[in-house]
């Protein structure tokens, strides 16, 4: 064995990753456990797509022969389409230029679907995943970030956008989406604000940034769309999916102008997500989960580096 001094500085932070990474293992084994207890199915779908679904900001990566998945949601509304009812996918995604304390080009997501279901629905399920995940890792439900202690299994604050943006920036949030500032008024403004003490949900996203949610069927200048934050940190995206065919590919056309109109590459057809589409995408509700982001919080990390190899 070489010693300590001459070992490359990549195997020294490998060997630095293994009790963290012991607890990672737990974590994912936690929620496969939770999700097949209820029903779902795992299912592994292809890394390499001939092209991604348009999404606004997001890069895909490009290889020789096609691009990596920016996401599991082509192939597992493919699944939906083709009657699948509970399903769900842990594994590998990509996106271009994602570095930082909280990004990586390289990152592990977790995302279900549940037929017949709505995104409220998925907010106890949520709820329950995660409480299951902290006590198998941790041993406990109460954690520890940053010095503050948050009760995973203590009430959640469900926020709406509309009175975050009232209350945390002092602007109103269609203003905000109409002077291009939303994200960054988001960013900057209103994630600092939110309690750190417990997990936070903000619900309501501007219809223009729906992506691929339905409309709020009670308000349509919205969609039905939340996202979780723990310790201030968003780790999860919820939606009702949108299930309409017309509407959907309205969308992606919206989508496609708008990353022209930045400047952002053009992409084929997704050929497997316009078969889903096609065969119809029953209404139902998923949720992708970061899987790194969950492991940095449940471990007290600062960043992902220290979580991940």
């Amino acid at each position: 064995m070489p010693k300590e001094s001459t070992k490359p500085d990549s195997i020294r932070r490998i060997e630095g990753l293994k009790r963290v990474l012991l607890k990672r293992s737990l974590l994912i084994g936690s929620i496969r456990s939770f999700l097949m207890e209820r029903g779902f199915l795992e299912l592994e779908t292809p890394l390499l797509l001939d092209s991604p679904l348009p999404e606004a900001h997001i890069e895909a990566i490009s290889t020789e022969n096609g691009f990596l998945r920016t996401s599991h949601e082509p192939l597992l509304k493919a699944c939906l389409a083709a009657g699948y009812d509970r399903i769900f996918e842990i594994g590998p995604c990509f996106r271009r230029e994602e570095k930082g304390r909280l990004h990586r080009e390289e990152f592990t997501m977790l995302e279900w679907y549940q037929a017949g279901a709505s995104s409220a629905d998925l907010i106890p399920f949520t709820k329950d995943l995660l409480v299951r995940a902290a006590k198998t890792t941790t041993g406990a439900t109460r954690i520890k970030y940053g010095g503050t202690s948050i009760a995973l299994d203590g009430e959640w604050e469900i926020i709406p956008l509309k009175k975050a943006f009232a209350k945390f920036a002092g602007v109103d949030m269609a203003d905000s989406v109409g002077k291009n500032r939303f994200e960054m008024d988001l960013v900057e403004r209103i994630e600092p604000a939110l309690p750190k003490d417990r997990p936070c949900v903000l619900t309501g996203y501007p219809a223009e940034f729906r992506a691929y949610a339905n409309l709020s069927a009670s308000d349509p200048s919205v969609a039905d769309r939340w996202e979780l934050y723990v310790a201030g940190i968003e780790i999860a995206n919820t939606y009702s999916e949108l299930d309409d065919s017309c509407e959907i590919r309205r969308v992606m056309n919206d989508t496609a102008e708008k990353r022209a109109s930045m400047g952002m590459k053009k992409y084929r057809e997704c050929k497997i997500f316009e078969d889903a589409v096609s065969a119809g995408i029953p209404r139902s509700a998923g949720c992708a989960m970061g899987m790194d982001r969950l492991m940095m919080i449940l471990s007290d990390a600062r960043s992902l580096d220290e979580v991940k190899i």
